[in-house]
């Protein structure tokens, strides 16, 4: 499992910013990073628009943003060598893309706002094509972490995630993991006359064997986990994993997502990728295990 030891934090000077830069402190005395870089890229328009921009966009002063963002930071950040506040100018998902990959970020973490609001600094395919996990903290998000939801298919990804929820949990007593599997029937059962009772009960049977094996696979560290099913019905897995968080009042949800081959690891799964276009009333920690290497292709699909 990889540790999460240098962290980027992304900032856009909206009212979103306190939550997360709170949310961030409680969970650095969790995880205790090496270094957290707080950054705030103001967006380089075309010509063709800049023109038309007000003074203030058109010739932003970078070093009164600096103060603006050392001043929010330091309310709950003592200056010291874990901090340091980045203003950069151009193009926010690029950039971001960028720099996670030349300072070697191993977790970015961003605001999510709800869709009226616009989806902030962390467009859908900075996300897809992450070097790094990816933690989103939405508006009045619960400071403390005692109810961990993992979601999981029972693949390795899921074991990296469970060990990654425990690494939280083990700093307190209190903090609960559930283990969520959503099974469904398979496609034949809506073709043919199959008995609903057995097929469901033969279904949730094999889920719950499965678990069993899987579970014993995972290094808890002596956390206690709590296995949480549910049957498909009408609606995506996503949907499934967020409104039963929701529900069942989650602190967080975790998830691990991507591949460890050069082409697999760029892309989310489809039902984290699903996850991650919901609006979001619980933070959401997408693990990814770091690219080592940036090849010609990526930089073309960076942009």
């Amino acid at each position: 499992m990889e540790n999460l030891k240098t962290w980027m934090v992304g900032l856009d000077f909206t009212e979103i910013d306190q939550t997360v830069v709170v949310y961030v402190k409680q969970l650095a005395q969790v995880l205790k990073p090496k270094k957290i870089h707080f950054v705030h890229i103001h967006p380089f328009w075309p010509d063709v628009i800049h023109v038309h921009l007000p003074k203030e966009i058109r010739e932003p002063d970078l070093e009164e943003m600096k103060n603006k963002m050392e001043s929010a930071v330091h309310q709950e950040f003592q200056p010291s060598d874990l901090i340091d506040c980045l203003i950069l100018e151009g193009r926010p998902s690029f950039d971001l893309w960028r720099e996670t990959y030349l300072l070697d970020i191993d977790l970015f973490v961003a605001g999510s706002k709800p869709k009226h609001k616009g989806r902030g600094i962390m467009p859908r395919k900075f996300v897809k094509k992450s070097f790094c996990s990816v933690l989103f903290v939405p508006e009045g998000a619960a400071l403390s972490i005692e109810k961990i939801w993992i979601p999981t298919d029972f693949s390795e990804y899921g074991v990296w995630a469970l060990e990654q929820a425990a690494q939280i949990a083990s700093t307190s007593s209190n903090t609960q993991l559930i283990c969520q599997h959503v099974y469904q029937y398979p496609h034949a059962y809506y073709y043919h006359d199959f008995p609903n009772m057995d097929v469901h009960s033969l279904i949730k049977e094999h889920a719950e064997s499965s678990y069993e094996k899987f579970i014993a696979s995972v290094d808890l560290n002596g956390i206690s986990i709590q296995p949480y099913y549910n049957l498909r019905e009408h609606t995506t897995i996503a949907q499934h994993v967020q409104e039963e968080a929701e529900a069942q009042e989650a602190d967080l949800i975790v998830m691990a997502s991507g591949g460890r081959s050069q082409i697999s690891q760029m892309f989310l799964g489809s039902t984290t990728d699903k996850l991650v276009q919901l609006e979001h009333e619980i933070p959401l920690l997408i693990l990814k295990h770091k690219k080592k290497q940036v090849y010609f292709w990526d930089i073309l699909t960076g942009t």
